[in-house]
């Protein structure tokens, strides 16, 4: 993936996508190989390094670049946001597919295991924090981010983002605490401020 053009790299990460689809559920049970997920989860790790040589704190713009104006609607203006600039390849198509593959992993895989072993690695190393958020961020819909508190021993109530989940008491809030729940709440504090009562 480091030495080789973009549209090799993107014909790889497809054919990997291709494998993960035809194995469907079994995905998880590949997964429940440390070895496997390790590897699998290492390569994401340095696929989706971002190249942070050129950044600024300041971006060096004039105020009329700054501000844009929507096409939607007369008068509004949508803020600009930074792309995101990657270390190993440029195309956009290339995201794309690694976000894909993010996606079929939380949709096969055994959620559970993924999001503690990506919650690990966002804690243990700070080169891969960024790399782990992306991946969580993108793993984890906000529906089932929804149904996993639901699941765990959490002290807040929530109200989940889709408009048709009512909000409701979490069942989770009876249950003991572990260790798995302990580090998405922690997470969630981190990250998000969210939840700040223990």
């Amino acid at each position: 993936m480091r030495t080789s053009n973009d549209q090799k790299k993107l014909f790889v990460l497809k054919v990997f996508l291709g494998y993960f689809k035809v194995l469907g559920p079994l995905v998880s049970v590949v997964l429940n190989s440390a070895a496997h997920l390790e590897r699998i989860s290492k390569a994401l790790m340095q696929v989706l390094e971002l190249d942070v040589v050129d950044v600024r704190v300041v971006e060096e713009r004039s105020h009329g670049e700054s501000l844009e104006r929507s096409s939607g609607s007369e008068g509004s203006y949508a803020a600009h946001i930074p792309q995101k600039h990657f270390l190993y390849f440029t195309d956009e198509k290339i995201f794309s597919v690694l976000m894909e593959i993010c996606r079929t992993l939380g949709y096969y895989g055994n959620i559970y295991l993924l999001t503690d072993h990506f919650l690990d690695l966002y804690r243990q190393s700070l080169v891969y924090r960024k790399q782990a958020a992306m991946v969580l961020n993108e793993m984890v819909d906000p529906d089932t981010f929804w149904f996993t508190l639901n699941e765990l021993h959490c002290p807040c109530s929530y109200t989940p983002p889709h408009p048709d989940l009512p909000p409701i008491q979490l069942s989770g809030m009876g249950r003991p605490r572990d260790e798995y729940s302990d580090n998405v709440l922690k997470l969630l504090r981190e990250e998000f401020g969210w939840c700040d009562g223990s």
